[in-house]
C-alpha cells in the first residue's frame, strides 16, 4: 500500500493518513459487541470480511483515475478503498477471538497459537517473496501493484468459503442492549488490566510510529528498490518462523509477562541499528531488515499474549 501510494506521488502526509485508518477504525470494536452477541461472531465475520473484499476492489479504478491526468483523483481512489477495507475489517475482527475461544479448548490454545503463527509465517514468507519478484523491475508499473491487490482480494474470497465450514460462532436470542457498556465498565474497574492496557498501548504506539516511516525511509532516503523492501519484510516473517517455537517454550516456562518484557527490550534496542543506516556503512539494508524483524516479532508476541 505504501509503495503504491508513493508510486502515484501521494504526499507523505496522506500516506500517514492511510496508515492511521487501521488503528482508528479498530475503535469500532467498542460498538460491535452487541452485534456479535446477537448475530454470532461467525455471521458477523463472514459478512464484514466479504464486504471488505468487495470494497477493496475500488482500487482497480486507479488506472481510470490516472487516465484523466489527475493524480489527486487517484489518491482519492486509494484512500476510499483502504478506508472502506479497514472499516469492514474492524467490524468483523471483533468476532475472531470469541469464535476461536469457543472451538479451541483452553489447554490447547498455546499449541494452537504457536502452530497458527508458524503456518501463517510460512505462507507470509512465500507471499512476500512472490511480491518481491513481481516488483523486481527498475520501475514497476501500476498494473504490477494492482496484480498484487487482485491476488490478495481473490484469496480473501476463497478464504471465506473455507471459513463457512468452521463450526460454532452462533448468536443468541437472549440479548441485552447494554451488554457492551456493562462489560467495558467491568474492564475499566480492573486496575491490573488498565496497567496492562497502558503498557501495550505504548508498545503498539511505538510500533505504529516505526511502521509509518520505515518503508518510505527505505524507498525515498536509502533508495532501496521496492522488490528489496518486500524481500526485507519477508525476512522479518522468516525470523518469526525460525524463533516462534523457542519463544513458545520460553513462554510456557517463564510466563507471558517475562516474554513480553524481553521482546519490548529487544524492540527498544533494535532501532539503534537503523541509526547506522544511510551512513555509507556496508550492510545498511540488512540493518533495516533486523529492525523490521524486531517490529514484526513484537507484534506477534503481543497479539498472542493478549
Amino acid at each position: 500500500m505504501v509503495l503504491l501510494a508513493r508510486k502515484i506521488d501521494m504526499p507523505e502526509s496522506l500516506v500517514g493518513l492511510l496508515l492511521s485508518f487501521m488503528p482508528f477504525t479498530s475503535m469500532l470494536l467498542l460498538f460491535t459487541l452487541p452485534l456479535i452477541v446477537r448475530l454470532g461472531p461467525k455471521r458477523v465475520m463472514l459478512w464484514a470480511w466479504f464486504l471488505r473484499n468487495v470494497i477493496a476492489c475500488i482500487v482497480f479504478l486507479m488506472p481510470l483515475a490516472l487516465a484523466t491526468g489527475s493524480k489527486q483523483l487517484a489518491w482519492i481512489v486509494l484512500v476510499v478503498a483502504i478506508l472502506g477495507f479497514c472499516i469492514m475489517r474492524a467490524i468483523g475482527a471483533g468476532g475472531w477471538l470469541p469464535w476461536l475461544h469457543e472451538i479451541v479448548p483452553v489447554h490447547l490454545r498455546a499449541t494452537y497459537f504457536s502452530t497458527e503463527t508458524s503456518i501463517t509465517q510460512v505462507i507470509n514468507v512465500g507471499v512476500l517473496f512472490l511480491q518481491a519478484r513481481l516488483l523486481a523491475v527498475p520501475d514497476p508499473s501500476i498494473n504490477r501493484f494492482l496484480l498484487i491487490f487482485a491476488v490478495g482480494i481473490f484469496m480473501g474470497f476463497i478464504s471465506l468459503l473455507w471459513m463457512r465450514r468452521i463450526p460454532g460462532g452462533e448468536g443468541t436470542q437472549e440479548f441485552d442492549a447494554h451488554i457492551g457498556l456493562r462489560a467495558y465498565a467491568r474492564a475499566a474497574g480492573d486496575r491490573r488490566y488498565l496497567v496492562f492496557l497502558m503498557i501495550t498501548t505504548f508498545a503498539l504506539s511505538g510500533m505504529v510510529w516505526f511502521g509509518a516511516s520505515y518503508v518510505m525511509y527505505l524507498r525515498d532516503h536509502l533508495a532501496v528498490q521496492d522488490s528489496m523492501t518486500m524481500t526485507l519484510t519477508s525476512l522479518g516473517g522468516l525470523g518469526i518462523l525460525l524463533t516462534v517455537g523457542s519463544w513458545a517454550r520460553f513462554t510456557e516456562v517463564g510466563g507471558s509477562g517475562l516474554a513480553m518484557a524481553k521482546t519490548l527490550l529487544g524492540h527498544t534496542i533494535a532501532p539503534v541499528l537503523l541509526f547506522l543506516a544511510g551512513t555509507g556503512l556496508p550492510g545498511q539494508q540488512w540493518m533495516a531488515a533486523c529492525r523490521s524483524n524486531a517490529c514484526l516479532h513484537l507484534q506477534r508476541r503481543l497479539w498472542r499474549c493478549n
